[in-house]
């Protein structure tokens, strides 16, 4: 009876380890919190009312709405605009998740700041006094990179930038402003999978989610300031998202040795089908 509450006991606890790790694995990926220096709010007045408002409605659209926008206020000084985009490739549930985050967040990163955007791998939120966050440079950005490089940069920089201009060629023209792919890849025995993923913001024109994304994607080919050559390299603003990431793969098998060629007798003095003689003589004869 023992034996079996240990085994049933160690069963559980190794259950809930899994659990665990599954869930650890599952939680948003936090990149950067960006706040303004464009003004601060009071403490306890009505631009902080209206935030509180603003993000309590981004927060209840998380679960059905991949995209959602929205103004808090009528006043003229303390009306809130604020938006958020979640990843078009996560589920519902990752993108409730991660919103509930990120607006939970970014008021501890940016206690007090008017315009504030935190960042996650699967999703970005932002909020600001002004009508319309800017997208005419489209900053702020954050950039993220691994030093892991191709064996041949120069195919697979030229390689990235044909199939990248495909995939914002496919969002910009798509009612969802989003595209992605996965390409492999194989040259002089290197191989890998290319994996592409771009995306806009829903009110965006489509002059502008090209200009962004072909924006974002000159920053990774800039070696001063991110990622030429890399293996991996990440760009969101804030209204847009390009990510792309090379995964190696075991390199394709060689092709088997050609069968050898046929034994071909020589029909020299050494051969025995030759039609001339050979003797030898052993050791003590005469």
């Amino acid at each position: 009876m023992l034996i079996s509450l240990l085994h049933q006991s160690k069963f559980i606890s190794l259950l809930f380890f899994f659990v665990l790790i599954k869930t650890l694995n599952a939680q948003p990926m936090h990149i950067y919190s960006y706040c303004y220096k464009s003004g601060n709010y009071t403490a306890n007045g009505l631009y902080r009312s209206n935030l509180e408002s603003l993000i309590s409605v981004l927060r209840s659209q998380s679960y059905t709405k991949v995209f959602y926008s929205y103004v808090s206020g009528s006043s003229s000084t303390a009306t809130v605009y604020g938006n958020y985009l979640c990843r078009g490739d996560v589920s519902s549930s990752t993108c409730e998740t991660c919103i509930t985050r990120a607006s939970r967040n970014v008021l501890i990163a940016c206690p007090v700041q008017k315009e504030a955007i935190i960042w996650y791998e699967e999703c970005f939120l932002a909020y600001t006094n002004r009508q319309t966050l800017s997208i005419s440079d489209f900053r702020p950005s954050i950039r993220q990179t691994t030093y892991t490089y191709t064996m041949y940069q120069s195919y697979f920089t030229n390689t990235l930038e044909y199939r990248m201009d495909l995939l914002i060629r496919e969002a910009y023209s798509s009612s969802s402003y989003f595209a992605e792919e996965t390409h492999q890849v194989s040259y002089l025995g290197e191989v890998y999978d290319l994996h592409g993923l771009v995306q806009c913001t829903p009110d965006l024109n489509q002059y502008d989610c090209y200009r962004c994304l072909k924006w974002a994607y000159k920053t990774t080919i800039n070696a001063e300031k991110c990622c030429y050559g890399n293996s991996f390299a990440l760009v969101y603003t804030t209204k847009c998202m390009l990510t792309y990431k090379a995964s190696f793969l075991a390199p394709p098998l060689p092709p088997p040795p050609p069968p050898p060629p046929p034994l071909r007798h020589s029909r020299g003095n050494n051969s025995p089908d030759s039609d001339d003689s050979f003797s030898f003589k052993f050791k003590g004869e005469n």
